[in-house]
């Protein structure tokens, strides 16, 4: 525009002939010049337009997960209140997945200079540790060749896989987005969370057939069978005949009342088995898909799915096991994933010491009642101002403030919701953490915490395991290295530890018999706390 004026004004204010005017003639040619310069990186920008939307088309498949995954957390509310997220939360928890896609080791950042300065002197196996790690890093290309990079930075010159790359995208945005979720799931809501995604997922992949996934969500049944055959009514219940008939509306089972009244003595004996989900189906039937399986025990043996849909989902190649087998709590992992502010909100259950379980990040961080780094604060009548003034000056100063039973304080939640707000505040100190721990309300459907407080805040619900497996493992990881090297005789400790912990398995998986086999009306709960003063 400033060249068209100009030159518009020089032509106005020319005298005599314009082309002798020296100085119009080479505007004319600057504006020439500008003009192919212009037309030249038009021609250039509308090539990267076209190969910016061709890359962004790539990357619409992990954006479409990202949106399912999004929506799947957004009707968890249904199942409990305490079961709100933030759209700030989940986009804290992608962006984080895209930083660690394709990573295997997700801790701290590993820097090769000082790996090999700390190795050196040091025990061999610790040499061989570093060298495997650096070995690893170079065939990957992490290792940087270039001139202005250095070692121990990444290189620029490794060309991009697209195919794996998104593959590793989905993937990680997945996984890291259901494992944020489930970590703040009762243990009832973790499988049925686990199927959400897992058939949200495969029927937006077009691996699951919609009508199919209906049956195993609502388990339809027959609102008129045909009258149950008299020699099945000893082993086949009437629900159970008609949610066999209402399966003929699939392809699959169009002749399956058919083929059971054919052949009663094999449908019999799968019916009746304790496990049919681990035996074969008669007939043809055997060859159906592992999901097809699953819609005949949701019909017939509902008892048996749960067990079933666990075994399915850590089958699955699009899940697998880690979807199934939850990671040991760790408190320095969620540490981790925190900010001054994000709140950390605990669950309480009979038997919980939440001051034991954050006790491994305090003794590490140096955080304590003594130097007045940690504040802990059980929260009841007269409570209120004196947790008001912690929060103010940790956010001013730096500390953790930890409160505890604020469901207690139903009307002094509201202002602490307000001061939490506030901790939104750049100039919030960066070593401000608030703990909060609260009982569930006694109806899934009452809300007893704000809203926003649960939507900004790490949800952890460390509930006691309830198989053997789980107990077992939840003991065992109760202990570290440490603990074994603290003995003279660290072989025969070890023996010992895990002998308690197998004891201290038991006695709490005995728990859902209630009394029976004891010989007392009262059953003290025998805790996380109390193992560790037994193996002291």
């Amino acid at each position: 525009k400033e060249l068209e004026d100009g030159l518009l004004k020089q032509l106005a204010e020319a005298e005599g002939d314009i082309t002798e005017n020296i100085e119009l003639i080479e505007s004319l040619e600057d504006a020439k010049r500008l003009s192919t310069d212009i037309n030249e990186k038009v021609i250039i920008a509308q090539e990267t337009e076209v190969k910016i939307n061709e890359a962004r088309e790539e990357y619409r498949g992990v954006a479409n997960r990202g949106a399912l995954l999004f929506f799947a957390l957004g009707e968890l509310f249904k199942v409990h209140s305490f079961y709100h997220y933030s759209l700030s939360a989940f986009t804290s928890v992608f962006l984080r997945a895209i930083d660690w896609a394709g990573r295997r080791y997700v801790g701290a950042p590993i820097h090769v200079p000082k790996q090999l300065e700390l190795c050196q002197g040091k025990n061999a196996f610790q040499k061989f540790r570093t060298m495997q790690l650096l070995l690893r890093a170079g065939a990957k290309g992490l290792i940087g060749t270039d001139d202005d990079k250095g070692p121990g930075k990444p290189s620029t010159q490794k060309e991009l896989d697209l195919p794996a790359r998104l593959k590793d995208l989905v993937s990680s945005i997945t996984y890291q987005v259901f494992n944020f979720c489930r970590r703040g799931l009762f243990d009832k809501h973790k499988l049925l969370f686990t199927t959400s995604i897992a058939f949200k997922v495969l029927v937006r992949d077009k691996m699951l057939d919609p009508d199919e996934v209906g049956f195993i969500v609502f388990g339809r049944k027959s609102l008129n069978p045909p009258p149950l055959h008299p020699e099945m009514q000893p082993w086949l219940s009437e629900a159970a005949w008609s949610g066999a008939h209402a399966c003929q509306e699939l392809k699959c089972f169009e002749k399956l009342c058919t083929d059971m009244e054919s052949d009663q003595t094999k449908w019999q004996t799968w019916v009746t088995d304790e496990r049919p989900e681990e035996k074969t189906l008669p007939g043809d039937y055997d060859k159906i898909s592992n999901f097809q399986k699953l819609i005949l025990l949701r019909q017939m043996r509902p008892d048996r799915l749960t067990g079933a849909m666990r075994k399915w989902v850590g089958e699955n190649p699009t899940l697998g096991k880690r979807y199934i087998d939850e990671e040991a709590f760790d408190i320095f992992a969620i540490y981790r994933e925190s900010a001054p502010e994000t709140a950390m909100f605990f669950y309480l259950f009979p038997g919980a010491d939440i001051v034991a379980d954050l006790d491994p990040l305090l003794k590490a961080k140096g955080f304590t009642i003594e130097n007045g780094k940690f504040i802990n604060i059980s929260m009841g009548q007269g409570q209120e101002p004196v947790a008001e003034e912690a929060l103010e000056r940790c956010m001013k100063e730096g500390g953790w403030v930890f409160l505890q039973n604020i469901h207690l304080m139903s009307m002094w939640v509201k202002t602490l919701e307000r001061k939490l707000e506030s901790s939104q505040d750049p100039e919030t100190n960066k070593d401000f953490r608030c703990f909060l721990s609260s009982e569930p309300p006694p109806l899934p459907s009452q809300q007893s915490i704000p809203e926003a407080i649960l939507q900004n805040s790490i949800k952890i619900s460390n509930e006691p395991a309830q198989s053997l497996r789980q107990l077992l493992f939840r003991a065992w990881t109760n202990f570290n290295q440490s603990t074994l090297d603290a003995c003279k005789r660290p072989r025969d400790f070890r023996t010992l530890l895990l002998g308690l912990c197998v004891f201290h398995a038991e006695v709490n998986g005995r728990k859902k018999f209630g009394n029976m086999g004891w010989n007392c009306g009262h059953l003290y709960g025998f805790t996380l706390g109390d193992l560790t003063q037994c193996a002291d």
